[in-house]
């Protein structure tokens, strides 16, 4: 891969995604992967001048990283990609401000630290484990979030109610990275006090989108009036049928134990 930048840059001078820097020949070979690309876009354009064949492991691993970061824009997350030999396999890290309702806009937001494994290929419970071990090493109020295309397993879903740590689970797929089932355990639901969701119902599937106190996440922080929030009509082209609301405690329960489940074809 390095080499494959060498012959590119060498004959492509290009600009440095962030940068006004235009690297020389011997500047090359010090560039990282992560130093061309920061967000979806910019990766798609770094893909296509090197030529990077789209069913490879990087290309498809990197566009679900930065599918995943997009999507959880909305949820109030500003997250980067992290990389390299210490990252315990976390992809994206960041913060995560609960929006205020618009009666407490002088008060202070609630902001967590996030990490976010991405796995766009099949997964097994050491994965949920693996971000557990990494979440405990974190300050106390660290949210751990696997985000994966499918639905939660239940052997991923056994081991987050037993931990005593945050965890959450999206299932997000598809190219427009659509979330199409949100899990949080009972650790995650003491931080979120108040936060649900609401089911988004589109043309060809269900969209789950986070709320707090029956307003969606992203109408709060776009700042937009709350009467003028709707659950029916058309929104960014697509459209929606009536939404419910649901608040969380309202998931499954076991024993000792609450796992919050959104998402599931019962909503």
């Amino acid at each position: 891969m390095r080499a494959t930048l060498q012959r590119y840059f060498i004959s492509h001078p290009i600009l440095l995604a962030n940068t006004n820097k235009r690297y020389s020949r011997k500047a090359v070979g010090a560039i990282r992967t992560s130093d061309l690309h920061y967000d979806l876009e910019s990766f798609l354009k770094y893909a296509k001048g090197i030529a990077l064949p789209t069913h490879t492991t990087v290309y498809v691993g990197t566009l679900y990283e930065y599918t995943v970061k997009e999507a959880l824009k909305s949820f109030g997350m500003s997250l980067e990609r992290t990389g390299g030999r210490d990252d315990r396999g976390v992809d994206l890290r960041g913060t995560w401000t609960i929006p205020n309702l618009p009666s407490e806009q002088s008060q202070k937001p609630r902001v967590y630290d996030a990490l976010v494994q991405c796995k766009c290929t099949k997964i097994h419970p050491a994965a949920i484990r693996e971000l557990d071990g990494t979440v405990s090493s974190k300050k106390p109020e660290t949210i751990g979030i696997l985000a994966a295309p499918e639905h939660c397993s239940p052997g991923i879903r056994k081991h987050m109610s037993m931990s005593p740590r945050p965890l959450m689970y999206l299932c997000l797929g598809g190219k427009e990275g659509i979330v199409e089932q949100i899990i949080w355990n009972t650790s995650a639901s003491v931080l979120l006090p108040g936060v649900g969701v609401r089911a988004i119902h589109l043309k060809d599937r269900t969209e789950i989108v986070p709320t707090i106190h029956e307003h969606e996440f992203r109408i709060l922080l776009s700042q937009t009036s709350p009467e003028k929030e709707t659950v029916e009509g058309v929104e960014n082209g697509r459209e929606k049928e009536e939404t419910p609301v649901l608040q969380s405690g309202s998931g499954d329960t076991a024993p000792g134990t609450t796992i919050v489940d959104y998402g599931r074809s019962n909503v």
